[in-house]
């Protein structure tokens, strides 16, 4: 029976404890938070889309790249003139 006294006293801090503080946040400053929540969130998401297509814009020109860079492949010129040509 003693080793069962302590953990459910403990049990009964802890819940005191989180009872108390369950009051710290007021409503309308819980309901300000969850209004920011939901335009982070919505930012994110657009955010998000944004970097999708992006990445799907890199994608297709390092595509585009490597298929111009298989048919001229980089190299050096000797002159200007060549170069040009």
């Amino acid at each position: 029976m003693k080793r069962f006294k302590w953990p459910v006293l403990g049990l009964v801090v802890v819940l005191v404890v989180i009872l108390s503080l369950a009051g710290c946040v007021s409503k309308s400053t819980y309901e300000a938070l969850q209004e920011d929540y939901a335009k982070l969130t919505a930012d994110y998401d657009e955010l998000q889309n944004d970097y999708d297509d992006l990445d799907a814009d890199y994608e297709a020109v390092s595509n585009e790249l490597a298929a111009i860079g298989e048919i001229y492949p980089p190299r050096d010129f000797s002159s200007l003139a060549e170069l040009r040509e």
